[in-house]
């Protein structure tokens, strides 16, 4: 666990068991698999894998000493949706996405209200906070695609927005590990240097024989440094897949073992106290 005055974070591990973002098992997928092979092979492994997956969950929770039905946990999604929780809507957030997943896709989510844990999933994309000690925290989700839409950049701005946060108060923080720019190869499949955003964090990008390589937390702070958010906390997680031997990896899973796309994902749990 770790602690940041007026804020509880804690990451799970493999101790943990699975917290997966699926509620059935991946294991045995042939990457060129048929639709129907797919769906047929979920079918047969969601019993008993979904509520191992739920009893890993709430023994993390029990863990941490939080409740599971105070708790958010919103489906990560490839955009840049936000959610804005205050007093008033709070209650319809709570108990989403702990023992079924969430009907609420968002990759940010922003709130005011002490003691409501906001847990995402993860497996390679940086988990993010942003918080204002005085007033608020956001917690986001930053993977390539969602990097490429400024999630970033739009969860400090909405900050402002909404909460009044200024900029300079906020401090940004990279609290889980997360796939470093050496493992995080993009082909020209995947990734497209004229895209405006991509051509605003050049920086983080540098060009490899085949393709380009990725400074996640680079490209990341290029955007809260665009937006007046200067303090972020300096501090090296560690990487997923070259030290990922105690987290998960859904890139190391499908790298080491090409015909099969077996994947956990390790939880993130952050809440907020006395603001």
């Amino acid at each position: 666990m770790t602690e940041i005055p007026g804020l509880k974070i804690s990451i799970s591990d493999k101790g943990h068991g699975t917290m997966s973002l699926t509620d059935y098992e991946n294991t045995g997928f042939g990457i060129n698999d048929s639709r129907f092979k797919r769906f047929f092979r979920q079918a047969k492994s969601f019993p008993s894998f979904y509520l191992t997956a739920i009893r890993n969950r709430l023994r993390f929770l029990q863990d941490c000493e939080i409740d599971f039905r105070k708790t958010f946990c919103p489906t990560l999604d490839l955009g840049d949706k936000i959610a804005v929780i205050d007093k008033h809507n709070q209650f319809m957030f709570q108990e989403s996405g702990v023992l079924f997943k969430s009907r609420f896709r968002f990759d940010s989510v922003i709130t005011d209200v002490p003691d409501l844990p906001l847990m995402f999933y993860a497996a390679d994309c940086p988990i993010v906070i942003l918080f204002d000690r005085r007033k608020a925290f956001a917690k986001f989700h930053s993977g390539r695609e969602n990097t490429l839409k400024n999630i970033a950049g739009k969860t400090a701005r909405k900050m402002e927005e909404k909460f009044f946060c200024r900029p300079a108060d906020i401090v940004a923080y990279f609290p889980s590990p997360y796939i470093c720019e050496e493992c995080h190869f993009l082909t020209f499949l995947g990734f497209n240097l004229e895209d405006r955003e991509a051509r605003r964090i050049k920086p983080a990008i540098s060009e490899e024989k085949g393709g380009w390589k990725l400074d996640l937390r680079k490209a990341i702070e290029i955007q809260l440094r665009s937006e007046g958010v200067e303090q972020i906390i300096p501090n090296d997680p560690g990487c997923t897949l070259c030290n990922g031997g105690n987290h998960f990896s859904h890139r190391g899973w499908t790298l080491r073992h090409p015909h099969h796309t077996k994947s956990g994902r390790f939880a993130v749990v952050t809440v907020m106290r006395n603001v």
